[in-house]
């Protein structure tokens, strides 16, 4: 049983995981670069050293996971090329925490009566949950091409 057949109904799912994971690059490519600049920029703002040293932690840590995050979307283009599903999982769990911070924040907004936030929250939540399940699917058609052709990892 498909979950998903085709991407935004007229594309197939190779194409929507190739999109999907262009998106998550270049995202995170402009994530990267503005944390390295607000990073760089906080160097000359820095008069506590206690201060400075969390700050760069933190900036740091969150270079790390951003250059991780980068690695496992460019990990997921290449799954999608050779059809190999455990290259779709590292983006597929992800996508999985992703979509829980999304739906955790439409609560948020809901709970707290933030009108403005519930909306953009809402369609943020959307749309992480239909990557999710494009992903999802990918993953289940990878590997069942893999076990029809009697080859199982």
């Amino acid at each position: 049983m498909a979950l998903i057949n085709n991407f935004l109904c007229c594309c197939e799912l190779e194409t929507g995981g190739v999109v999907i994971s262009w998106l998550g690059m270049i995202g995170t490519l402009i994530m990267i670069v503005c944390t390295g600049v607000f990073l760089f920029a906080g160097f000359d703002n820095c008069q506590k050293e206690d201060s400075c040293a969390t700050f760069f932690t933190i900036g740091a840590i969150t270079l790390l996971f951003l250059f991780c995050f980068f690695l496992i979307y460019r990990i997921l283009l290449s799954g999608i090329r050779n059809r190999k599903h455990l290259r779709v999982l590292p983006a597929l769990i992800v996508s999985a925490i992703y979509t829980f911070g999304a739906v955790s924040s439409l609560f948020t907004a809901i709970s707290k009566g933030i009108r403005e936030g519930i909306g953009g929250s809402l369609v943020l939540a959307v749309i992480q949950i239909y990557f999710f399940f494009v992903l999802l699917q990918l993953f289940i058609n990878f590997k069942r091409g893999k076990q029809r052709s009697g080859y199982r990892v």
